[in-house]
């Protein structure tokens, strides 16, 4: 049954399955990649992508994989699904609390450190540390599993799932990261919204007030958007369409909001 997005208040979690698949794969995955030595060999393979497409597909894709990005889009809960707005603000502190603590302490180099520089097709920022897990990877497979639970239908979640892939591949294809690093990324922030999804439904739904409060968030994420970024080759692109698109959403909801009773 497909649920509309308008629909009831927060979506119900998803069940144990659900919570488990996307760790388990992503753990198959990776167990696949270190029995065949596989793990440069497919950095190799998708890095070489952007000599077929270009740069600025990938570019523009790895965006999505930015914690401004999904919070600036959040906006769109604003007024809207404030119960999901909190689980996705909770999602986001889960993976930012345990993503940079796993990266300090793995502390795995990045691909340009390994291979060097003239060896990988680099797009944008040259990182070189905290390669393991991958932060973008953290970040969308998070929102996709808040997406998921809100649109039930096959084709949806199909398709959110697939434009959660292509962002995590993105990471590979800019330079920045190994296949394991998106692997553990995605294992990492589709876990931490489950578990976001299930303590935001034993809370009560916010107030006026905390909804006001609540969209300072999704505003910061567009504003930052829409600052300069030194080395953003071809982000130019998407990066003001989404600092737009989450300032509609904010102010649309936040209309919504101050014209409804506490």
């Amino acid at each position: 049954m497909t649920t509309s997005p308008d629909a009831g208040d927060l979506p119900e979690p998803p069940g144990l399955l659900a919570t488990l698949s996307v760790p388990l794969l992503a753990a198959a995955l990776a167990a696949l990649l270190l029995a065949t030595h596989g793990n440069e060999a497919v950095f190799r393979a998708v890095n070489a992508w952007p000599s077929s497409t270009g740069d600025a597909l990938w570019a523009n894709v790895n965006v999505l994989g930015e914690g401004a990005a999904m919070l600036a889009l959040a906006g769109w809960l604003t007024g809207r699904r404030p119960r999901l707005l909190v689980a996705g603000l909770l999602a986001a502190l889960l993976v930012t609390v345990l993503l940079h603590p796993i990266k300090d302490l793995v502390a795995t180099e990045r691909p340009v450190r390994v291979l060097g520089l003239q060896a990988v097709h680099v797009i944008g920022e040259k990182l070189s540390r905290r390669s393991f897990p991958s932060g973008h990877s953290a970040t969308i497979f998070a929102a996709a599993a808040l997406a998921c639970a809100l649109w039930r239908g096959a084709a949806a979640r199909a398709g959110i799932l697939l434009l959660a892939t292509l962002v995590g591949a993105s990471r590979l294809a800019v330079g920045a990261h190994w296949p394991l690093d998106v692997l553990a990324g995605a294992a990492l922030g589709w876990t931490c919204a489950c578990v976001a999804l299930r303590i935001a439904r034993r809370w009560p739904a916010p107030g006026r007030t905390l909804q006001l409060a609540l969209a300072v968030v999704p505003l910061l994420g567009a504003v930052w958007l829409a600052l300069p970024v030194a080395e953003a080759d071809g982000y130019e692109a998407v990066r003001p369409v989404l600092a737009a698109a989450g300032l509609l959403f904010t102010i649309r909801g936040l209309r919504v909001v101050l014209q409804s009773g506490e």
